[in-house]
């Protein structure tokens, strides 16, 4: 295998996840806890309340970019390595390196409304499982998956050196292309009960209480039909990586 440098941004997910599920709700109990200790009149207090409420959705970008890193990534022979770089690019601030021999598979999943965001998942032999969400700003002004398709991206690289790795090894060295959990057999089983247990629900509904509103069953209908749509994103998702790998 080639050794394979790629430069380009790594966003974490969980950490500015559990960073706001911290920051959000402490920072409206503290503020409320000011405005009564202060006893600071409602007109002031309730906007400032809305204000905070919004603010990670106003300012998303500036949130996002607290928690984007600057990556080198290097793929060769033995290992897949991410490289932390400063603000300037100018040295290496941490490195991680994940060996080939302990990857058992690993899964891409590919907004195709947001193709900037390319998030990898690898399984290992042994361990949890690490997922990435790389930003490859490059492609902003892409529509489509099959328009990245056609560069030099994160992904094609990825299938290639895979394709590379393989060639040769038995199937149980190989490492495999998954296909992500909806689009799993796990997943599509974790469906059909979903699905089962709503129609159980409405039909004892419709027993039990006919005249009775119906909107609590509407919304598990709304995430059975969203989880449906995700599968058949996956599914798709998961023959065009999978050309690119075989």
């Amino acid at each position: 295998m080639n050794k394979i440098q790629y430069e380009t941004e790594l966003y974490n997910a969980t950490r500015a996840f559990l960073s706001i599920l911290i920051a959000y709700p402490g920072s409206l109990i503290l503020w409320i806890f000011f405005c009564r200790s202060l006893n600071v009149p409602g007109m002031i207090s309730f906007p400032i309340c809305i204000f905070v409420f919004v603010a990670p959705m106003i300012f998303s970008k500036r949130i996002k970019a607290l928690f984007t890193s600057k990556i080198l990534l290097e793929m060769d022979g033995n290992s897949f390595s991410i490289s932390y770089l400063n603000s300037e690019e100018e040295y290496v601030e941490k490195r991680k390196i994940y060996s080939w021999d302990n990857i058992q598979s690993y899964n891409f999943y590919f907004g195709e409304k947001t193709p900037t965001i390319t998030a990898l998942t690898l399984h290992f032999k042994k361990g949890l499982p690490k997922s990435f969400n790389f930003v490859d700003k490059q492609f902003e002004d892409t529509k489509s998956f099959n328009e990245m398709l056609k560069g030099e991206c994160l992904l094609t690289i990825f299938c290639n050196q895979m394709k590379q790795y393989n060639t040769g090894r038995i199937e149980a060295d190989q490492i495999h292309l998954s296909p992500g959990f909806f689009a799993s057999k796990t997943g599509s089983i974790s469906i059909y009960l979903i699905a089962a247990l709503i129609t159980l629900a409405i039909i004892f509904h419709l027993i039990v209480a006919p005249k009775s509103s119906f909107a609590t069953l509407l919304i598990g209908v709304g995430l059975l039909t969203s989880f449906i749509s995700k599968r058949q994103r996956l599914l798709k998702l998961y023959k065009k990586i999978n050309e690119l790998v075989n």
